[in-house]
Parts: structure tokens; C-alpha cells; sequence
């Protein structure tokens, strides 16, 4: 395949596709080659062009086994380089089909016109929407080199396949709708469309049978079709407000909505800055909220604490995978307000909420004593290992301290020998520990930390020093 087919036929989106997925070594080495030589030659080119040189050699060379990579490029590039502009020139005028592409209008599946473009002018006339009347289409995979829509195995009961198709019926773009609510919408290889085929999609957008674009989240979502895509969409969106998804589901009671529609509401609305707006409207009017929509809730949304504590209102008894997403770290600023909402919105809280709790807190004095000594006592010895191996010697001192002598006399002796090697302070972490656990120690044990202690010397003599001090100690 020569530079001139490999653009005309749009291959470089499907090869570009299997270059990344393949799992074999030597494309990765001879992509880096390659890409070394092509940066030496095509500094001054767009990135998008220098990326389909890249990935046009890397398959020549891989398909073909040549390993003379330098001499090829020099007896190709100048080629290269003078005529991308011109070819890419023709790619972008809607009324060129080059001959090449004439096997892919034999491959597309026969479908039903629903809108002909012809009005938008000459350079449209013939083109059209079609339907495919299913969800999966294997001939419009071969056509448009992606998947065809999604096979029977995994059906979404109700797609259907639109395809944008010339007069000669060459297929450009396919888009997914299900009950008039758009999907997953691409190019030829799962490209993003072009911004030339806009016209016709607003034609689409506008028919009756189209409710909203919801988009879709399996498959390079960001290469969907938006309509933050349209320079022109405020002046669609007042035509047609439905059509952004979150104004369509405002309409709607979202409690007929599944995980996957809040989901796809949420991910839409960030994209134009409402998460935040949509979030209040789902919390507000959804009667039960899952486990999923929490974590998308405060996952997408800007205001993490505000939407943290709706949440916490709104939900009657919470789950423990609720708190522990309610309570990750790069959520909320103020995890200690966020803490003690939970702590008031539930009094009996479980081991794994109170080891989160008391993980997450920025103050644990203040969130231990809000969790309360019964709380803290019923913790089982994994769950305090948990918390004294999950941090530093400063966490470790403050998470003894919550403990107290009586939790932390039940510990295994291995967990003394952990807190007195790490901490910064040894005599004060033994009178923290007190003298009756530290005489549990063996002298095995005792000489084993001295033997094991970091720090040097110095750190050495003064485990030496409070052992001695606070228990019988044999040299």
C-alpha cells in the first residue's frame, strides 16, 4: 500500500488501532525507530501528520519484515512531505470518492433512507441517513473498520445502526440510536467525526425521532461525536434543549433511569461544566440511590463536599462501600466535616467504617473521640494493623494514643516490636505501650528489634537503654 492509498482509504485510523492493541515487542521497538527518524525530518508538520507518518512506517516495516528502516524512509519521505497537503486537501471535499474507496459502497449492508441531504447543496446531493434496522451490522464493520455496532453476544436490546452514506452509498459515519437516544457515534476506524460532516449531522439532530445525545462509555468515549463538538450549538440547543442530555432527563423521572443513564448523565453534563447542577437534580429526585451512583456522583462532580453531604442526607443507612467512597482521600477538602456527618448519620458504625474513618482523618484525635471507645475496642487485631502499618511514625504514635493501653495490651507481640522500632520517640511510645506489655516481649525478641533496629548505633543503644528501663533484660 503506497502513502496515497493508506490516506484516501482513511486506514491510518484502523491501523493506528491495531498498532496500539497488538501485545507483539517488536512493533514498540520498531515504532520508536521510526518515530526517532520521522521527528528528525517532519519537525515543522501538525502532530495528527507526523502520527500517520509514524504509524504508516511502523506497519510497513512490521508487514513486511524490512529492517533497513533508514533507507526506506530516505527514498520515501520527500514524497511524504510534498504531497500530504494536497491529498489531505482532497480527503476534506466531501464530493471526492476516489476509486479506491469504491469496495467499500459494494460492502455496505442495503438500509432504509430516513433523511436525504441534498437541500445543504451541491456537494451533498445523493448523500443520506440510512437505517440499518439493527443493532450490529457485519457488512458496515468491513466497510468502516470498527466493530459494526455491538455482535449479539452483548446486544443492547433496542440499537440501531444509522450510517451516513454518499450517493454511491460509501459509508462515512455510523451512528448508534435506541429509542431515539443517541449512543456511541464515530468516523471510519472509531475516528471522531470530522467537523465537515457537521451539517449532515445537525440534520440528523433535528429529525423527530432523535430525543437526545446521550453518548457512550465502552469504546474511546472521547472520540464520540459532541455537541460541545458544534460551534453552533446554542443555537441548536434552543431550537431542540432536549437534545443535551441532561435537559432531556430533566423531564424525566430519573427513577426509571439505570446505573448506566446516571452514569452517562453525569459524564455528558462534565463535559459542559452542569455536573454539578445535574448531580443536585439526580440526588433531589432519584428515591433510591446505588452504591454505583455515589461513586459516580462524587466522582464527577466539581463540589466534592457539598455533594458529599447531600448525599449523606439523602441516604437513610449507609453502606460501608458508601462511606469508604464518601471518604477517599482525593475527593473532599474537608473529610473531617464529611466524617463527622457520617458519624451523626450513623451512630453504629462497623469495623471498616471506623478503621476508614479514622484512616481518611486529618484530626483523628477529635474524629476517635467523636467514634467513641466501644467503637475503637470492638476493632479486630488486622484491622489495628491496618491502621499502625498504613502510615508513618507520627500516624503511628496518634493511632496509639486512640488506642489505648487496654486495646493495645491485646495486640500480638509482633505489633510492639513494630511501634518501638518505628518510632521517632522510643521511651515514649513504651510508656504508651506500658510496662506489663512490654515485658510480654521474649528476650529473643527483644534482642532480634535491637539486632533489626534502623538508625544506627545511636537509635540501637537507646532501645537498649528503655528495654533495660522498663523490663528485665538479658545480654
Amino acid at each position: 500500500m503506497n502513502f496515497k492509498e493508506w490516506l484516501l482509504l482513511s486506514e491510518n485510523a484502523t491501523i493506528a488501532q491495531s498498532l496500539k492493541q497488538s501485545n507483539d515487542p517488536s512493533i514498540k521497538q520498531i515504532k520508536s525507530i521510526v518515530t526517532t527518524i520521522v521527528n528528525d525530518f517532519a519537525k515543522n508538520i501538525p502532530e495528527k501528520i507526523k502520527s500517520t507518518f509514524i504509524n504508516y512506517y511502523t506497519w510497513n516495516f512490521y508487514i513486511s519484515k524490512e529492517t533497513d528502516f533508514e533507507s526506506f524512509i530516505r527514498n520515501t519521505k520527500d514524497y511524504l512531505m510534498a504531497n500530504y497537503p494536497k491529498l489531505i486537501s482532497r480527503l476534506n471535499d466531501t464530493t471526492f470518492e476516489p476509486e479506491e474507496l469504491t469496495y467499500r459502497a459494494n460492502q455496505a449492508a442495503d438500509g432504509e433512507t430516513i433523511l436525504k441531504l441534498d437541500h445543504l447543496g451541491p456537494q451533498w446531493k445523493g448523500w443520506k441517513w440510512v437505517s440499518l434496522n439493527k443493532g450490529f451490522c457485519g457488512r458496515e464493520a468491513q466497510a468502516m473498520g470498527h466493530c459494526g455496532g455491538i455482535d449479539s453476544v452483548d446486544s443492547g436490546k433496542g440499537d440501531n445502526i444509522l450510517s451516513l452514506r454518499t450517493a454511491s452509498n460509501v459509508p462515512h459515519l455510523t451512528f448508534i440510536e435506541n429509542d431515539g437516544i443517541l449512543g456511541e457515534m464515530k468516523g471510519r476506524g472509531n475516528a471522531k467525526p470530522d467537523p465537515k460532516y457537521h451539517q449532515p449531522i445537525i440534520e440528523l439532530l433535528k429529525l423527530k425521532r432523535i430525543k437526545s445525545v446521550k453518548g457512550d462509555n465502552k469504546y474511546k468515549p472521547e472520540d464520540n461525536f459532541s455537541l460541545d463538538d458544534l460551534s453552533n450549538k446554542e443555537e441548536l440547543l434552543k431550537l431542540k434543549p432536549e437534545l443535551d442530555y441532561k435537559n432531556y432527563y430533566s423531564k424525566t423521572d430519573v427513577n426509571i433511569l439505570s446505573d448506566d443513564d446516571i452514569y452517562s448523565m453525569l459524564s455528558n453534563s462534565a463535559h459542559a461544566n452542569t455536573e454539578n447542577e445535574t448531580a443536585e437534580l439526580i440526588i433531589k429526585n432519584k428515591s433510591n440511590l446505588s452504591e454505583n451512583n455515589v461513586e459516580n456522583l462524587l466522582h464527577y462532580c466539581r463540589d466534592k463536599d457539598k455533594i458529599a453531604e447531600l448525599i449523606i442526607n439523602k441516604i437513610p443507612n449507609l453502606s460501608d462501600n458508601n462511606v469508604y467512597n464518601l471518604l477517599k482521600v482525593e475527593y473532599a477538602k474537608e473529610k473531617d466535616e464529611i466524617a463527622k456527618l457520617i458519624i451523626k448519620k450513623k451512630p453504629e458504625l462497623s469495623n471498616d467504617n471506623v478503621l476508614r474513618l479514622l484512616q481518611n482523618a486529618i484530626n483523628k484525635n477529635t474524629i476517635a473521640g467523636l467514634i467513641g471507645r466501644d467503637n475503637i475496642n470492638k476493632l479486630t487485631d488486622d484491622n489495628v494493623s491496618t491502621l499502625l502499618y498504613g502510615g508513618g511514625s507520627t500516624i503511628q504514635h496518634e493511632i496509639a494514643i486512640i488506642l489505648g493501653e487496654k486495646r493495645i495490651s491485646e495486640l500480638p507481640n509482633r505489633d510492639f516490636v513494630f511501634l518501638l522500632s518505628n518510632s521517632q520517640n522510643i521511651e515514649e511510645m513504651a510508656i504508651l505501650l506500658g510496662k506489663d506489655n512490654i515485658n510480654k516481649l521474649s528476650n529473643d525478641e527483644v534482642q532480634s528489634m535491637i539486632v533489626k533496629m534502623h538508625g544506627g548505633y545511636k537509635r540501637k543503644d537507646e532501645i537498649r537503654r528503655v528495654m533495660e528501663k522498663y523490663r528485665k533484660f538479658k545480654k
